[in-house]
């Protein structure tokens, strides 16, 4: 007895991105009525290889496609992260740059990076560094409970004896 396994008709897998999708293809995930052969969107030569890249319904070159403004390679077999806005193809470095929100610090007022970690408490944010008492200067952990009398103040409770306190 023989069993035949059909080809497989849909993609590898996808990736979603700020709401665009990019796909890993194979030759056998293209309609069988579809003769013409694959044109890479970035280079305009044909796609030779097995794998290809459909991003925003382009076929493309894994090497091809490029971050528009350092012109780093996107995408990987594998992994790879891409971002589109406004036309632009971007890797998460200048997605951060362009378009990542900036902010200040609660404590010391110095802006803060889109890249840089931060601590939240109570729609205050800090910097890891500038996270801690205000008297003792001993930072404070996730769950640690802490008060903030004003904006740039924060106090544990071994130093704070009356107020309201809240989980870090």
């Amino acid at each position: 007895m023989v069993i035949i396994i059909p080809k497989r008709k849909t993609n590898l897998f996808y990736r979603y991105r700020r709401n665009k999708v990019y796909n890993i293809m194979t030759a056998c995930d293209r309609s069988t009525t579809q003769r013409t052969p694959l044109k890479c969107y970035g280079c305009k030569k044909r796609i030779r290889s097995r794998f290809y890249v459909d991003f925003m319904g382009s076929p493309w070159h894994e090497n091809c496609l490029r971050c528009d403004v350092c012109e780093e390679i996107l995408f990987s077999f594998g992994s790879g992260k891409c971002y589109c806005r406004d036309g632009q193809k971007l890797c998460l470095m200048d997605y951060i740059k362009l378009y990542g929100k900036t902010g200040t610090c609660s404590r010391c007022k110095l802006v803060i990076s889109p890249t840089e970690k931060v601590m939240k408490c109570k729609g205050f944010t800090y910097h890891q560094q500038c996270f801690h008492c205000s008297i003792c200067k001993r930072y404070f952990e996730k769950g640690e409970l802490v008060r903030i009398p004003n904006e740039g103040t924060i106090v544990c409770s071994l130093h704070q004896h009356s107020g309201t306190f809240f989980n870090t």
